[in-house]
């Protein structure tokens, strides 16, 4: 087989992947996508979560912060002049995701999931077409800021002493 065909043919492929983040945006699946990727993502977030001492909010800052190093990453390896936007952008949209993730009552947080399943509906096909091109640095800078958008509400303690409710967390 042709090296050329083949390239020729991922990059399509990538083309299509991103297309179909576009038509799902405007068809509605893109949050049934996401709170699919959501829900199979939270066991394994929860275990992080219950073994640790941080909120929701900081664990979902921390992800966010190692997206923007990645995509910084990026910048130095790919010589990407994307990932430069994408860097400025995640670090700017960093109290945004501050705001979004403080909710710790999870059915308070519920009222907030919607428009988060959306995002990381959106970045999934995205996501995957980075994987496809060979875009790895932009690839894991993606998926850590869908990890940022999935750690679950009600976690607890944010710090350790007195009891308290989570939502006061």
């Amino acid at each position: 087989m042709d090296p050329a065909q083949l390239e020729l043919g991922t990059r399509l492929a990538a083309v299509a992947l991103i297309f179909w983040a576009f038509i799902s945006f405007f068809m509605g699946t893109a949050s049934a996508t996401g709170q699919s990727f959501r829900s199979s993502l939270q066991p394994l977030l929860s275990s992080v979560r219950s073994s640790s001492s941080m909120s929701r909010q900081q664990l979902a800052d921390a992800s966010m912060v190692s997206a923007a190093v990645f995509a910084g990453m990026a910048v130095i390896v790919d010589r990407s002049i994307v990932a430069v936007l994408v860097a400025g952008l995640l670090w700017k949209a960093r109290p945004q995701l501050r705001r979004l993730t403080s909710e710790e009552n999870p059915l308070r947080a519920i009222a907030g999931s919607f428009s988060l399943d959306l995002v990381i509906g959106i970045y999934l096909p995205i996501l995957l077409s980075q994987v496809i091109v060979g875009n790895y640095f932009i690839a894991l800078t993606l998926m850590l800021v869908v990890v940022s958008l999935s750690w679950p509400a009600g976690g607890g303690a944010t710090r350790p002493g007195a009891w308290r409710p989570a939502w006061q967390g």
